[in-house]
């Protein structure tokens, strides 16, 4: 057999069996929480995310290693408004006159027209053309292999690089693309395959759920300007034996926002879960230390925030499984009740804090 310079995989890592099931579930836990959006912030984004980004992407396998595919990313507000209107021209006539009415339905859930502001918005476009052959510095041409395919597994790598990075993409397909070799300067034989639009964070949320997700945020805050201030000590003391105390409150806020956490498809590990299980009332509860608490409630929170903006409409309209107080027994009435629920005991929280010596709960600063 010829000697075609194969060398022994150089940076292979052998998982034990076990770190291979736990790794491949936080994979798929992380990767679930991925969302198109349509809503942008015009934050900026450092450039070298991008590029680490794209660098991700561009080790994508390729027919015959060929890599037969181009990036560009797009930043000038210039450039970008010349993008968006001639997107808009082609997705006019898409919606007015090229669209079969099946199409028309099945993208009318998502409330999608013609007008693309976030083509402006976002703080970057990225557009990845396929090129059907490449060309040699001596200007001969060769044949690209399975290019198609080759540009759609680096863009599923980019997508999920982008994710990774902390930040939300949305596909967009404009159809035809020619225009975009014209703005962008690309050669006739690459042809635009799709593009993304990165936003930060502040896109909107469905509204469906938007007052809820405001209260939400609201009670994120306020929970931990109920705490402020408090020391174990107090967070254990009751003010009579028919109470509860402080911490057992914490702790059973805390247990619920998780459960809310869980219906909207988070995948969060309570890592007071065998503790909260294990005790039937507030005598049987070891509070944890409250800074124990308010870290799990910070970072499960910013998860929460992150992802209610990425739920659909199919998925509030689920039934919930379980039955709340409340006419309402889909995922949207379940989640009406928990933030509700969370409220009441922000309340019982900030009226203990004041029995036990300290100043009332603040609406302002805190997390």
């Amino acid at each position: 057999m010829p000697n075609l310079g194969f060398v022994p995989l150089p940076d292979y890592r052998e998982y034990p069996a076990d770190e291979m099931k736990r790794r491949a579930a936080d994979f798929r836990a992380e990767l679930s929480r991925r969302r198109s959006v349509r809503q942008f912030s015009d934050r900026p984004v450092p450039p070298e995310v991008i590029e680490e980004c794209l660098l991700a992407a561009g080790s994508a396998p390729s027919g015959a290693n060929m890599q037969p595919w181009h990036f560009v990313a797009v930043s000038d507000p210039e450039v970008k408004r010349r993008i968006r209107e001639a997107a808009e021209q082609e997705e006019k006539r898409f919606y007015s006159e090229r669209a079969p009415q099946e199409w028309l339905e099945a993208l009318a859930p998502l409330g999608t027209d013609e007008h693309k502001p976030f083509v402006e918005t976002a703080p970057y476009l990225i557009v990845i053309f396929v090129q059907s052959y490449g060309v040699t510095p001596q200007g001969k041409k060769y044949k690209h292999y399975y290019a198609t395919e080759s540009v759609g597994i680096a863009t599923g790598i980019l997508v999920a690089a982008v994710h990774n990075a902390g930040l939300v993409s949305l596909t967009h397909t404009p159809s035809p693309m020619g225009f975009l070799n014209e703005i962008l300067g690309r050669p006739a034989h690459e042809r635009p395959f799709l593009m993304i639009q990165y936003p930060t964070r502040g896109c909107a949320v469905h509204k469906a759920i938007a007052p809820l997700y405001e209260m939400l945020k609201l009670n994120t805050r306020l929970f931990l300007n109920c705490l402020d201030g408090i020391d174990d000590a107090t967070a254990r003391k009751r003010s009579s034996a028919d109470t509860n105390s402080i911490g057992f409150l914490a702790c059973h806020v805390l247990h619920a926002r998780y459960y809310l956490a869980s219906y909207v498809g988070l995948e969060s590990v309570n890592p007071f879960q065998e503790l909260f299980d294990s005790a039937h009332d507030v005598n049987d509860l070891e509070v944890p230390p409250l800074d124990e608490l308010r870290s799990a409630w910070s970072e499960l929170s910013a998860q929460l925030i992150d992802r209610l903006p990425g739920v659909t409409e199919t998925e509030l309209g689920r039934d919930s499984g379980q039955e709340f107080p409340v006419d309402d027994g889909t995922v949207r009435g379940a989640v009406a009740f928990l933030v509700q629920h969370e409220s009441f005991h922000v309340g019982q929280l900030a009226l203990l804090r004041k029995y036990f010596g300290l100043e009332g709960m603040v609406y302002a600063g805190g997390a």
